[in-house]
């Protein structure tokens, strides 16, 4: 996290969300935070953000899927995934994001 700019992001999308641990780390810097994981269950991980004050918008799917529009986030983080997602991913973050 720490080679990420120093501003507030608005919309962030974290892929591969698991246990929600990114989702805490990203905390206070994002204003709407989003994540999809395709074996991860939704709802068990969003009640441990909620009562970690850490609310997300969590869902269980394929990153060569995505539900979002195109340019949604103004960053999209992954820590485990494939380099192979790269244009998939590109597409739904805004041309001046992360």
């Amino acid at each position: 996290m720490r080679l990420l700019p120093n501003r507030i992001f608005e919309r962030a999308l974290e892929v591969g969300y698991g246990a929600g641990a990114v989702q805490l780390a990203l905390g206070n810097g994002v204003r709407e935070r989003h994540g999809i994981d395709l074996d991860a269950d939704p709802q068990i991980v969003s009640t441990l953000l909620d009562r970690k004050h850490c609310p997300a918008t969590l869902v269980k799917g394929s990153v060569y899927e995505l539900p979002y529009p195109v340019e949604h986030f103004d960053l999209v983080v992954c820590f485990s995934g494939s380099s192979t997602w790269t244009s998939t991913l590109a597409r739904s973050t805004k041309s001046a994001g992360f």
